[in-house]
């Protein structure tokens, strides 16, 4: 079902919501611990090793862990072979890019299923507020431009009220396993799609270990609401100049949804660095980057200046 928090003010709301998810019970699977990484990745039952989707390195399980049972599951619309297909087309682009890191990257002992883990917050709020708004007085600004002195004096008028706002499926990804930047564009999940969780899900792909914690990823969710709502009491406000003094929000309802997402990852070493490419598995979009071949730019130059040099001398002669 899905988990409420209700209450006048939600002063300890992190606590409440850790109880509620708590209630849903727990499950225990057999996790793969990346050293390269510190990441801890949840196996298909019956594995003994894995392949870490941070960095691609084969482990071998570490041991059981627990986790929190999730709300629903978004099922993989894309199989390996679409997904190997979506990345061979996506590579074309990076002409420069090494031949072997390709073709590593498409090898199916590279590409994995992987479930991510997030965390979805619905919540009502209420902000009450306090502040001013600037009012230009425009004989007087005309009057002041006309005697060549700088500057708008502003009528200010005190302006108090209160904000409303229904914020609806603000997502928090739970896991530390895909980069910042990729996880940033990966956010185009339609949750109709979404279905409820059944414990056979974990037999299908791997599933990734929360790194953040619930009242974690609480934080984080509250503090966008809080951006979102300053945006809105100052457009209340109004004014040539909106100043806010005091904001003072209590959530009336708030909403949990424990979800996994689909994702084919992709991740090998290349030097030193890491490289991975993802696929969406709902809507089958590719996300990454790679590295350029200094070797492919050497030889392209070294090209490019024998051919100029063969143009001058057929030229001369």
């Amino acid at each position: 079902m899905l988990l409420i928090a209700e209450s006048p003010t939600i002063r300890d709301v992190s606590v409440e919501l850790l109880r509620l998810a708590e209630e849903e019970g727990y499950l225990t699977a057999r996790v793969i611990r990346c050293v390269i990484c510190d990441l801890d990745t949840f196996l298909v039952p019956g594995e003994m090793q894995g392949r870490c989707p941070h960095c691609g390195t084969s482990m071998a399980a570490a041991g059981d862990r627990q986790f929190v049972r999730p709300f629903g599951y978004i099922p993989f619309k894309i199989s390996g072979n679409d997904a190997v297909r979506r990345i061979q087309d996506w590579q074309r682009k990076f002409r420069w890019a090494a031949g072997g890191l390709r073709r590593k990257l498409v090898s199916p002992e590279n590409i994995q299923a992987v479930y991510l883990s997030y965390w979805i917050f619905d919540a009502v709020s209420s902000s009450r507020y306090r502040g001013g708004r600037s009012l230009l007085d425009p004989e007087e600004t005309a009057s002041r431009f006309r005697k060549g002195k700088k500057g708008q004096p502003a009528l200010r008028e005190p302006v108090s009220g209160v904000v409303k706002r229904h914020f609806s499926d603000m997502v928090v990804p739970g896991g530390g396993s895909i980069p910042p930047k990729i996880l940033g564009q990966l956010q185009d999940w339609n949750l109709k799609g979404l279905r409820p969780f059944k414990d056979s899900i974990v037999k299908t792909a791997q599933v990734e270990c929360d790194q953040l914690k619930l009242d974690e990823a609480f934080k984080v969710a509250r503090a966008e609401m809080d951006e979102q709502i300053k945006t809105e009491v100052n457009s209340s406000i109004g004014g040539d100049s909106p100043r806010v003094e005091q904001v003072k929000t209590e959530f009336e309802k708030i909403a949990l949804k424990h979800l996994l997402m689909p994702v084919w990852v992709s991740a090998c070493r290349y030097g030193e660095e890491t490289i991975r490419i993802i696929v969406d598995a709902q809507n089958g979009r590719v996300y990454g980057q790679l590295p350029t071949s200094p070797t492919k730019i050497a030889t392209a130059i070294a090209g490019g200046v024998v051919g100029a040099l063969t143009l001058g001398w057929l030229l001369f002669l």
